[in-house]
């Protein structure tokens, strides 16, 4: 081995000079390099560099799967081709099943799996999703009014069937050409019409007594409307669930094939599934829309938010609990769509900061929150002790009217139920509270000293309960601090705000769909329901 002093870059001697090193050097270059590479060929073979040729290439097979398929298909595939070869090892070239080769595998595979989480974030949480899952499909929305849903296989979100005429149209939108020929490669449900413009003697497989169709051409094309390109635009839906063609015909053929083969589908998973639209409102006392707003620094930011009136005279805002208790350890929580849902509303957002069980320093107090929340439903106060802490900071209250009160200092200002009873003369109908605060009529209070480093550093989705006039406002701001969020609703010019939790807490979720989320259950959260329904309901 060579020995080199302080001041050599490598196994070979720079030379000191600002001038290219000679021919030579370069051709000694070249062949200390092909004598590494040919050193380290042998060391595979040998087995001195097994196992990080090992750990390299089931890494490796792990991302080529996943071109082609989930990530939990990509991690058994891999480790799969792993085991075959310790067994092919073990039978074929007769030599001992390497346990230690298998364990480095799995850890490649593992740490493949991490990088890919890391990186992939989105990608990763999208992967196996109920939009994933159910893509092709036609959904009934048996828990409504039936209203009929296609999933479109090209960007897996939802798209409202309606009327007839609406449902040919949609479907005949997303269709894709496909020719006379490979049509007739797809087997037909019963009682179809054979291909038109294909003569039943040119087509083998509608006399063949053994039909040869292309299983690979129906697979690509499950879920998809086809439009026969060669003739007068004829449209067909490869059926997932038989792997079959069937005619749509006329806008009532189309909507009764509809019918006949959607599946049945809960609101809640529904929820999950995305619409092809994102702007919408239910009726003229609502809205969502998402849009970016630029603050008075000049920075830019991506925000959701529904806007609601609180002039609608059907409106009833609820603030709900999973737990009908003070809870201190193992609390009760559930799903944004669970609170919307269980109390009929058409919309809502997630609540008080709280101890999540993926939080190493909530293992002795998951799920619970310190900040009070008035249960609607149970009409009492969880967390009412609490009051009396100067650490509560503000809250914001509903009566049966919908008329507002904000107490920016909960301990001093509101006390206790009995004492805003007593005050007021009315009945809370909603109430939360949370830190910090933020707008206080109109005005920025954020104080820096009330926040922790994250909240002052971390940027990401920061959630907002905002009132201004007679409008709420639920909001959630991308790629933000509390302090840039302070700025986009001094931007809004609202009047109070109460900070809500964020990050991998958020969800929004409006007229049946989430807008955001869900990433995780919550144990509290703020939802807006109707006594009566909307006039003109929009899908």
């Amino acid at each position: 081995m060579l020995a080199f002093q302080a001041g050599d870059t490598g196994s070979i001697p720079v030379a000191r000079s600002n001038k290219n090193p000679p021919f030579s050097g370069w051709i000694f270059l070249c062949y200390n390099a092909n004598m590494k590479i040919s050193k380290f060929l042998q060391g595979v073979y040998y087995g001195v560099y097994e196992k990080y040729v090992h750990f390299v290439v089931a890494f490796l097979l792990f991302y080529i799967f996943l071109i082609f398929s989930s990530w939990i298909l990509a991690a058994v595939g891999a480790l799969a081709i792993s085991i075959i070869k310790e067994l092919y090892d073990k039978f074929w070239r007769k030599t001992n099943f390497d346990l230690k080769d298998l364990l480095v595998d799995i850890i490649a595979i593992v740490m493949a799996v991490a990088v890919f989480f890391l990186l992939f974030p989105q990608a990763a949480a999208q992967a196996g999703t109920t939009a994933n899952r159910l893509s092709g499909q036609i959904l009934l929305d048996v828990e409504r009014n039936g209203e009929a849903w296609y999933i479109y296989p090209e960007n897996k979100k939802r798209y409202y069937l309606g009327w007839p005429n609406d449902a040919f149209s949609i479907m005949r939108e997303l269709g894709l050409g496909i020719t006379n020929a490979d049509l007739t490669k797809i087997p037909a449900g019963v009682g179809q019409p054979q291909v038109a413009g294909v003569k039943i003697a040119d087509n083998k497989n509608a006399t063949a007594a053994e039909p040869q169709f292309d299983k690979n051409l129906t697979a690509r094309l499950s879920g998809r409307i086809v439009i026969q390109a060669e003739e007068k635009g004829e449209a067909w839906y490869i059926n997932p669930a038989d792997q079959k063609r069937y005619y749509l015909g006329r806008p009532e053929d189309a909507f009764a094939i509809m019918r006949e083969k959607g599946l049945g589908i809960t609101k809640k998973d529904l929820a999950l599934v995305n619409k092809n639209i994102l702007d919408e409102s239910i009726d003229q006392y609502s809205r969502y829309e998402y849009t970016k707003i630029t603050t008075a620094k000049g920075d830019e930011f991506k925000v959701d938010i529904i806007t609601i009136d609180l002039r609608d005279p059907s409106l009833e805002i609820i603030t709900d609990t999973a737990n009908s208790e003070d809870c201190d350890n193992n609390c009760s929580a559930k799903s944004l769509a669970d609170f919307v849902e269980d109390n009929n509303g058409f919309a809502g957002i997630n609540g008080t900061y709280f101890c999540p069980p993926d939080y190493a320093s909530c293992k002795v107090k998951i799920n619970s929150y310190f900040y009070p929340v008035y249960n609607s439903n149970l009409k009492k106060f969880i967390n009412a002790d609490n009051f009396k802490y100067w650490t509560t900071g503000p809250l914001l209250v509903f009566d049966v009217d919908n008329n507002f009160y904000y107490f920016k200092d909960t301990h001093k200002s509101f006390i206790s139920e009995q004492n805003f009873k007593n005050k007021y003369n009315v009945e809370i109908q909603a109430a939360f509270g949370n830190k910090p605060r933020i707008i206080e009529e109109g005005l920025n209070y954020l104080i820096e000293w009330d926040l922790d480093e994250k909240q002052i550093k971390t940027k990401t989705a920061r959630n907002a309960f905002a009132v201004k006039n007679n409008f709420i406002y639920l909001m959630i701001a991308y790629n933000a601090t509390i302090p840039d969020l302070a700025d986009i609703l001094k931007k809004l010019e609202v009047e109070y705000v109460i900070n809500l939790d964020g990050g991998a807490s958020r969800a929004l979720y409006y007229n049946g769909v989430y807008k955001e989320g869900p990433t995780r259950n919550i144990p509290n959260a703020i939802v807006f329901r109707k006594t009566s329904p909307p006039i003109s309901p929009l899908p």
